[in-house]
C-alpha cells in the first residue's frame, strides 16, 4: 500500500489536471464543478507529465491506475457514495464487491488511460 500511496501523491498533478475542465478531458466535465483558464491547464499538464516521467517505467501503469482510483474515490466522497450504489453491490458480511454496471468507472478508466499516456507521451501497456 505504501507504494500505491506515494504513487497517488506523486500523481496528484495528473488527478488535478483530469478533474479540472482542461480539454481534451471535458468528458469528465459532468463530474467537475470548476473551469480553469487554459494557462492553468498547461501548467498542470506540464506538472503531470513531469511527475509521470519521474516514475520508473514499470510503475507508470500502476501510477496511472492510482489516478483512476483516486478520481473515483473523490467522486464517491463528493457524491456521498451514490456512485457506488448502482455500480456495486456489497455482498453482506463477505465484503465482496460485484460490479453491477461499472459504466462510470470504465468511462473514467478509459479516459485516463487514453489521456495521460498520449498527453505525456509515455507508453502504457493496456
Amino acid at each position: 500500500p505504501s507504494i500505491q500511496l506515494s504513487l497517488q501523491q506523486q500523481m496528484n498533478p495528473c488527478k488535478n489536471f483530469l478533474l479540472q475542465q482542461c480539454n481534451p478531458v471535458s468528458l469528465v466535465s459532468s463530474l467537475i464543478s470548476m473551469i480553469l483558464p487554459r494557462s492553468d491547464c498547461q501548467v498542470m499538464q506540464q506538472q503531470c507529465c513531469q511527475q509521470l516521467a519521474q516514475i520508473p517505467q514499470q510503475l507508470q501503469c500502476a501510477a496511472i491506475h492510482s489516478v483512476v482510483h483516486s478520481i473515483i474515490m473523490q467522486q464517491e466522497q463528493r457524491q456521498g457514495v451514490q456512485i457506488r450504489r448502482p455500480l456495486f453491490q456489497l455482498v453482506q458480511g463477505q465484503g465482496i464487491i460485484q460490479p453491477q454496471q461499472p459504466a462510470q468507472l470504465e468511462v473514467i478508466r478509459s479516459l485516463v488511460l487514453r489521456t495521460l499516456p498520449t498527453m505525456c507521451n509515455v507508453y502504457v501497456p493496456r
